[in-house]
């Protein structure tokens, strides 16, 4: 699906979406616990349903709506199942460890650019303990039973394969360990993970390095459990807001989250200044394509800088950005790991590609509000992996979006 998207002014309130980064990891421990487990949301998004696809395939009855998840976990562990993440890298990473804690075995499986997001030292770790797994890179097959032991792997390449094995561990027999060969980032993504598992009564121990992982535990799901609102996506709107006459408030965040991206609001405080300008995103990297935009608003260089892991999202982010703030007549330079954007303060119009990437498709449909002409955005349905409403929340604001068929 292509949209066109006319100049416009957004004015009013959005409720934010529910957190998938809490979904995913709530819904894990839901299909670990012994009892069903209701959880209240605003909102699906396709990784959301890749990880409900995942549970039911391990046995799990689960029950989706806008509103509400219900899942109650298996009475028999499904027999070598087939695990589908969709393009889901949170999914995958996550149940890679926790399916190999639960089965004697089973495949998984992955589309669009998942396939080639990096998982090697996370195989490398399970297979020090007890797993065979036939390659690094999805599709893969796994054979074996994980066990309790030591972890050794990266904290610097991917946050989500220290989760993974934080929800996995608490389950096996004897306690475990993960040492960090190099220093944590995206850190905020597994203080998410503690928290979660705080809630559902886990216990896991800080510990230099790394982390102590008591065995023999159990999930047991809160009353009332609610999935928080999300800051990535946010903000798109914060930064909306930050531009020329919109005005957008949003609801339905916690101002106290754990979310990393919660730093969104001090980072635009930052960068209403004029000048030159160097922003570390190494612990908010999903910020990025929603600043690259609002350095465009500004006057001045601004440098992202830290950004290398940007390379391997759903899309190149880093090669993605800098081609929709230039399709958009604007001016920006990608380093190894680095994004710079010359602001002047205005956009002209263009035509975007997605890339497949729900946060380029957002962060151009934002740009919008800075162009003097049209925007169209190629493969705009791309937003149904986070965020399938960001259209309908685009539009309820203000927005002119036209459908081009």
């Amino acid at each position: 699906m292509n949209v066109r998207i006319r100049p416009s002014v957004l004015r009013g309130t959005v409720e934010a979406i529910s957190s998938k980064s809490c979904l995913h990891r709530q819904m894990i421990c839901a299909l670990l616990s012994r009892r069903e487990t209701a959880i209240a949301c605003r909102g699906l998004s396709r990784d959301v349903e890749a990880t409900a696809q995942c549970a039911r395939a391990l046995g799990c009855a689960v029950e989706l709506s806008e509103t509400a998840i219900r899942l109650r976990p298996a009475e028999r562990t499904a027999d070598r199942p087939l695990l589908p993440c969709g393009e889901s890298g949170s999914t995958a990473r996550f149940l890679l460890p926790v399916a190999a804690a639960v089965t004697e075995g089973f495949s998984m499986a992955g589309e669009g650019r998942l396939p080639y997001r990096p998982m090697a030292d996370l195989v490398r770790a399970m297979e020090e303990n007890g797993c065979t797994i036939s390659g690094d890179h999805l599709p893969l097959t796994v054979e074996g039973r994980l066990r309790s032991g030591t972890y050794r792997l990266p904290g610097d390449v991917s946050s989500q394969y220290v989760t993974g094995l934080l929800l996995a561990l608490p389950n096996l027999d004897g306690d475990s360990a993960i040492e960090l060969t190099t220093p944590l980032q995206s850190r905020a993504y597994v203080d998410i993970t503690l928290e979660v598992l705080e809630s559902f009564g886990v216990r896991v121990e800080k510990s230099g390095n790394g982390f102590f992982v008591p065995g023999n535990q159990a999930f047991t799901p809160p009353d009332g459990l609610r999935a928080e609102g999300d800051w990535s996506n946010a903000a798109f709107w914060f930064c909306a807001a930050a531009m020329g006459e919109n005005r957008v408030e949003v609801t339905g965040l916690n101002g106290w989250s754990v979310q990393g991206d919660r730093a969104v609001v001090e980072v635009i405080r930052r960068m209403s200044q004029e000048g030159d300008l160097s922003i570390r995103v190494e612990e908010i990297p999903d910020l990025v394509p929603a600043l690259s935009i609002l350095a465009c608003a500004r006057r001045g260089k601004t440098t992202f800088t830290g950004a290398g892991r940007l390379r391997l999202k759903e899309s190149d982010r880093i090669e993605s950005c800098r081609r929709m703030v230039c399709a958009l007549g604007g001016s920006a330079e990608a380093g190894p790991d680095s994004l710079s954007v010359l602001g002047s303060g205005a956009l002209r119009c263009g035509t975007v590609d997605g890339c497949g990437d729900h946060r380029i498709v957002m962060a151009a449909a934002i740009g919008s509000l800075l162009c003097s002409g049209d925007v169209t955005v190629m493969g705009a349905e791309a937003v149904n992996k986070s965020y399938p409403q960001f259209f309908a929340d685009f539009r309820a604001l203000g927005g002119i979006v036209d459908d081009i068929l």
